[in-house]
């Protein structure tokens, strides 16, 4: 047969569109994903179980196919003729897509991370579409798709048997398996559940129900009153009103404060005050935004602490304006996650402050010159909480959160796609965040300083860590039972004018004292009741570092 015949047949075959059947399909999409999609989940569990013995390796094939015959079973009923392709092609991108963050940033999708993800604006999901995620969304995701969608699906008279031989055939792998590797994987999974998470896209399936489910419940849910005792007693010596200033600092970790020991110069200009009360030993109440910032607010502490319940009640913000006390967020950062939603609110517009604005969000001086108007009002002149919310040292971009010519630490990382760079340029990116924080801190103490209307305060607590690589992970969001130091423990510092001390008859030194025993976000609420004089039965003086230390 001539060459150019053999040639022609073989382009004619390569051409056709593949035959199968709906279960057919399905149960080769099924060992596909299984196979190609869960590295870090596989990855894992070998260093979990250290297989050595041939059983041990066996019991992985087992579970392996049990888990690609579950997938055989919860996805059958729903492929048709008409839906199979489209129900695949977009399994296949979660799969994708979290597969990817899995692999390259140890991303856990439980529920609080998918949480995280739908209260992430627009610009700050931006930020994670970079060129590695594109790329491997076009390799294991376009591609992939394009392959199902030129699957011609074939049906016959006993399509339904075929359906229902696959569905028991399934059944029997899912059980057979199960036991062939219960002794392995029991305890396994027992004691390393967050191995769940890593499933894809089982891990987004099952998350993402409950994350839709809480933001339809904030959206529906009218909060419950609390605090409806809250007073303000009046203050010992009652000369001027208070002006607390309470900062919400982002994602920066205690591990790299110089305030908290740390060997780099990163907070030079709060270092040097002899005036500050720095605890150093803070424990945050979750590893995201998401769950640290409600938390944070909420009267329940991170052992009590349910985002359900919570979410459904009136917050820190609440109690102190039931009070009597004016209350207003600031806020420069995506928003407060509904703790602000009965007070008076500000969300610096970029257009206030074109020098310091640029692609979509501002560096956080703009809270310095915003605080500096918010004192000029007459509106402010009577005791005041004033919550600034920080963009802080959000990533993956740290590069965005500082000017350029504001880096002591270099050379620094100016990518989006942290792999694009060395550990240490992000920990210089990182580092030079923080650097930046410190100014705008330290400007924040000295205009307070300055104010002559009011006794000021400023209470400075960052809301999760950051993971910069350690262990091969990076950024937050795992499972708090699992989460490094780096993700959950914080810096927290209290300034106070000699005003201030004065007048609430606050001793600076035992607020030192009490600063070296481990506290947590669970103090927050308490502390900052007890230093604007609120009083209320919601009040625990054993979790406020401070309710000792006042002179009589």
């Amino acid at each position: 047969m001539p060459t150019n015949i053999k040639s022609a047949r073989l382009l004619a075959r390569l051409a056709q569109r593949p035959s199968l059947s709906v279960a057919t399909l399905v149960t080769l999409w099924s060992v596909a994903t299984v196979l190609l999609y869960n590295g870090p989940f596989w990855s894992k569990t070998i260093e979990f179980l250290a297989p050595v013995a041939v059983g041990q390796w066996l019991a992985l094939v087992a579970f392996g196919a049990a888990l690609a015959a579950l997938q055989l079973l919860l996805f059958l009923p729903l492929a048709t003729r008409k839906t199979v392709r489209w129900l695949l092609i977009a399994l296949t991108l979660v799969a994708t897509s979290t597969h990817y963050f899995s692999a390259t940033m140890g991303t856990y999708f439980d529920v609080p991370m998918i949480t995280n993800l739908l209260e992430t604006d627009l610009h700050e999901s931006s930020q994670l579409l970079t060129r590695g995620l594109l790329v491997n969304l076009f390799i294991y995701g376009v591609l992939p798709s394009l392959l199902i969608w030129r699957c011609q699906i074939v049906t016959g008279n006993n399509e339904w048997r075929r359906r229902l031989l696959a569905a028991l055939l399934a059944l029997l792998v899912v059980v057979v398996g199960l036991l062939a590797s219960f002794q392995s994987f029991s305890p396994l999974m027992r004691n390393h559940k967050e191995l769940r998470y890593l499933i894809a896209p089982g891990n987004a399936l099952v998350a993402l129900p409950r994350a839709l489910g809480d933001q339809a419940g904030k959206i529906s849910q009218q909060r419950l009153p609390i605090g409806e005792d809250s007073r303000q007693r009046p203050s010992p010596i009652g000369d001027k009103p208070l002006l607390l200033v309470l900062v919400v600092g982002e994602t920066q970790r205690a591990a790299n404060w110089q305030l908290n020991g740390y060997g780099r110069a990163t907070t030079p200009k709060l270092a040097a005050r002899d005036d500050l009360v720095s605890f150093d030993q803070v424990s945050s109440c979750g590893t995201s935004t998401a769950v640290s910032l409600p938390c944070m607010f909420s009267r329940q502490t991170k052992a009590q602490y349910d985002a359900s319940s919570a979410r459904g009640e009136q917050t820190l913000a609440d109690v102190v304006a039931k009070a009597g006390i004016g209350v207003e967020w600031i806020d420069n950062q995506s928003g407060c996650k509904g703790i602000c939603s009965e007070v008076e609110t500000d969300r610096i517009a970029k257009i206030r402050y074109p020098d310091l604005c640029s692609g979509g969000e501002c560096y956080d001086q703009v809270l310095v010159r915003d605080l500096a108007e918010e004192l000029a009002e007459e509106s402010h002149r009577d005791d005041q909480l004033l919550i600034l919310h920080m963009m802080g040292s959000h990533g993956p971009a740290y590069y965005a959160r500082y000017p350029e010519q504001m880096a002591p630490f270099i050379p620094d990382c100016r990518q989006k796609e942290l792999s694009q760079c060395t550990q240490q340029e992000i920990i210089n990116a990182y580092d030079n965040s923080i650097a930046y924080s410190d100014q705008v801190l330290s400007q924040l103490i000295e205009q307070l300083s300055r104010d002559s209307q009011h006794h000021t305060a400023l209470i400075y607590l960052s809301d999760h860590g950051e993971s910069l690589g350690e262990m091969g992970l990076y950024l937050h969001g795992l499972p708090y039972f699992i989460a490094p130091n780096e993700q959950t423990k914080v810096p927290m510092f209290w300034w106070f004018s000699p005003g201030y001390l004065a007048s609430q008859k606050l001793d600076r030194d035992c607020l030192r004292a009490a600063a070296q025993f481990p506290t947590s976000h669970d103090s927050l609420f308490h502390s900052v009741l007890n230093l604007l004089n609120v009083e209320t039965a919601l009040y625990q003086a054993q979790l406020d570092p401070g309710a000792g230390c006042r002179r009589p």
